[in-house]
């Protein structure tokens, strides 16, 4: 054998070099992260007054809502109500929505919460989520089981306690009735209120002042969405709907004969009466007083059925004494033609003639006043005035009780004068006014005091003086 030389070895090629060679390890592959599939899934079930629903599975990728919405003829409508999730699973999460708005069928949706974290913002940034283009979703029926709100109430005979009673109400929770007097056929003043509980009540009874009410009335169904217990502005407890439409009903209400009417002196030769209720066509008469019994009549004036107002009543004025007697007849045969004792009989209630209502026409000046806040034209209201010559109303503030300095005034004729309205220095003001009356003898329409005639009128020595409160906006 002869030896290897170099050029032997540069003959040989690289591949047929065998190298020792080195296992290498391939290195292991994490295991692939399997994200989650996002699901919602409700069953049926029944619904009550809480409005409580339970959705059974929620499976959500990120931080989001819950979003129930009512099923419109197989569409999601209306947003019923929400709630937040969690990323990952959930079970049995609970959403409350109103049950007098939903239909037997309703959508839960998953949303996201991309908005402000914590406040449910669709429309808007926190939109439904999808996964394989598709909506997380399902549908689901449910029992309606809530109490539908309604109320009944009769046409009723209402009197001299002035207690109404609603014969049924069903509320969903607890809240408010209040009936309200007649403003066009629409609901107006509240006259009363009472609460009522979650469910059926029966026979409420509340109690109104029948002598200011008018004879159409409304019921209606109020929340208790403020502090719970206390009736608060209809802007925070307000009516209950259903719909859309505001659980109320109407009724027709009878109340005893009345009449109303002030102390006041007879001027050219009237009699003004505030107030009488007549069930269908009748009369208002005025009688003289004969020692304390009805003397003869001096006076009459035709009703209309129901409430009539500001009623004038010519009188015979030489035949007018100290005091005077008002009573109601029918108007039994012709129709506007005054045929008393012929016919035109005096009123009967409950099998009796009610008992005259009598007024002074001799009873001096006085007026009423209110508790009020100023106006925004820095005005007051005095509700009413009567004077037997013409005179001043003089508002006044208040010094420790007593009268301090004048702040506005407005001329008066004789007679009822009613809404009398003062413009006042607000500057000026105090929280306790006085409402002065002063008499008009010098210059007609000119104020004159203090240092001539218009002094302020008295009463048994006293000034006729009204203090009221100004009260806050």
């Amino acid at each position: 054998m002869r030896p290897i030389d170099q050029e032997d070895i540069d003959q040989v090629s690289p591949e047929e070099v065998t190298q020792p060679t080195q296992e290498m390890s391939t290195p292991e592959t994490e295991e692939t992260q399997e994200l989650p599939i996002p699901i919602v899934s409700a069953s049926r079930q029944v619904l009550g007054d809480d409005g409580q629903l339970t959705i059974d599975q929620v499976v959500s990728i990120q931080e989001g809502w819950i979003v129930v919405y009512n099923d419109e003829d197989g569409k999601k409508g209306e947003v019923l109500g929400y709630t937040p999730v969690n990323d990952g699973p959930s079970e049995d999460v609970q959403v409350v929505i109103d049950p007098l708005l939903a239909g037997d069928a309703l959508y839960i949706v998953l949303h996201s919460d991309d908005g402000e974290v914590g406040i449910f913002e669709y429309p808007g940034p926190d939109q439904p989520l999808e996964f394989k283009a598709e909506p997380v979703e399902d549908h689901f029926r449910i029992d309606n089981r809530a109490t539908i709100p309604e109320l009944v109430v009769s046409d009723q005979e209402i009197l001299e306690d002035g207690i109404v009673t609603v014969d049924y109400v069903a509320a969903t929770r607890p809240g408010w009735l209040a009936i309200h007097l007649d403003d066009g056929g629409q609901p107006g003043e509240m006259a009363a209120y009472v609460p009522v509980r979650a469910g059926v009540n029966e026979n409420l009874a509340l109690p109104i002042n029948w002598r200011v009410a008018t004879i159409s009335l409304h019921a209606v169904l109020y929340e208790d969405a403020g502090e719970d217990g206390h009736f608060e502005d209809v802007s925070i407890d307000q009516p209950v709907r259903l719909e859309g439409t505001q659980v109320a009903a109407a009724f027709e209400a009878t109340f005893p004969p009345d009449v109303f009417v002030v102390h006041q002196p007879i001027v050219d030769g009237n009699v003004l009466i505030e107030k009488a209720v007549s069930y269908g066509p009748g009369w208002l008469v005025i009688y003289f007083d004969d020692e304390g019994r009805l003397g003869n009549i001096i006076g009459q004036a035709p009703l209309q059925n129901g409430i009539n107002e500001q009623i004038v009543v010519p009188v015979v004025e030489s035949a007018v004494t100290p005091l005077l007697h008002v009573m109601l007849h029918q108007d039994t045969e012709d129709v506007g033609e005054f045929e008393f004792p012929l016919a035109d009989p005096m009123v009967i209630h409950q099998g009796l003639v009610p008992n005259p209502i009598t007024f002074r026409t001799d009873a001096g000046n006085y007026l009423i006043t209110r508790d009020q806040p100023l106006s925004t034209s820095d005005d007051v209201n005095i509700p009413l005035v009567v004077v037997d010559e013409d005179s001043w109303i003089v508002i006044y503030s208040d010094e420790e009780g007593e009268i301090g300095e004048l702040l506005g005034l407005t001329w008066l004729p004789v007679g009822l004068n009613r809404d009398v309205t003062v413009t006042i220095d607000s500057e000026r003001i105090t929280t306790l006014l006085h409402a002065v009356l002063h008499i008009d003898v010098g210059r007609v329409k000119e104020f004159e005091y203090p240092d001539n005639p218009d002094v302020p009128l008295r009463r048994n020595s006293n000034v006729i003086d009204s203090p009221f409160f100004l009260l806050p906006e």
